[in-house]
């Protein structure tokens, strides 16, 4: 099966070319519904242009790039002294971005305490401040110059089995942070050391993941270097997500 995006919309056509469906990035299909309230925030050129890249070697949205940093640095809290240094050390906020969240995660990013910066300013700068600072571990050493050019024109399904409850405790998650499951689980297995561990699943579902080529190729690479199929490696992912995140 394969996604091919036009002018923000994923067509999803099977191999026999019978069938096509379209998808709006907007929606996640495991879930998560239409994504209706819009924020915007202020970054700077440099930020702007690293969140296009990431979003690129993803294989998503610019949108899910900064809420999964946002679900990330809402996890560690933000003191009145850590947000007085990124203002002293992050200028030129100029470039205006939006990210679409669900009501849930509105009200959760409405009550943080923003020391009387905007909501454009606040978000602004501590998404900077994120990105920058981890900025290594979305393009490690070895990720050449070319590579963090490379356009993601097509996007592979991979078909796995989950626990049922398990699977519904990482959908619920994302539902709660308005992120999408694909991005979740394309973050972990681009930045994430996988922990090989025993787990067990007595109710399983079917559970579809797309990917852009870098993180299908991570993904291959990853499971074949611990000799494992990309579905039982996906199943580790979804067991260390779930322990990461105490779900």
């Amino acid at each position: 099966m394969i996604l091919t995006r036009q002018s923000g919309i994923w067509l999803k056509q099977s191999m026999a070319g019978s069938c096509i469906v379209f998808i709006d990035e907007n929606i996640d299909y495991l879930g998560m519904g239409v994504m209706g309230l819009k924020l915007t925030i202020l970054i700077n050129k440099e930020t702007n242009e690293l969140l296009d890249r990431l979003a690129l070697r993803m294989g998503t949205s610019k949108r899910n790039v900064v809420l999964l940093g946002l679900s990330n640095i809402l996890m560690q809290g933000i003191s009145k002294e850590d947000l007085e240094k990124m203002e002293n050390r992050i200028d030129d906020l100029t470039h205006s971005t939006n990210i679409t969240v669900n009501e849930i995660f509105k009200k959760r990013l409405m009550n943080i305490e923003r020391y009387g910066l905007s909501i454009r300013k606040f978000f602004g700068y501590i998404i900077c401040d994120y990105f920058q600072r981890h900025y290594h571990e979305f393009f490690p050493e070895e990720f050449t110059e070319e590579e963090k050019e490379l356009p993601v024109t097509e996007k592979d399904v991979v078909q796995t089995t989950l626990d049922k409850s398990l699977k519904g405790k990482i959908i619920s998650y994302c539902q709660d942070h308005s992120i999408s499951v694909n991005s979740l689980f394309a973050y972990y297995i681009l930045n994430k050391p996988i922990k090989v561990r025993n787990f067990e699943s007595s109710n399983k579902e079917l559970m579809d993941l797309s990917f852009g080529a870098s993180v299908r190729n991570k993904l291959i690479e990853d499971a074949s270097n611990v000799g494992m199929s990309k579905s039982f490696y996906l199943n580790l992912i979804a067991v260390q997500i779930s322990s990461d995140l105490d779900l």
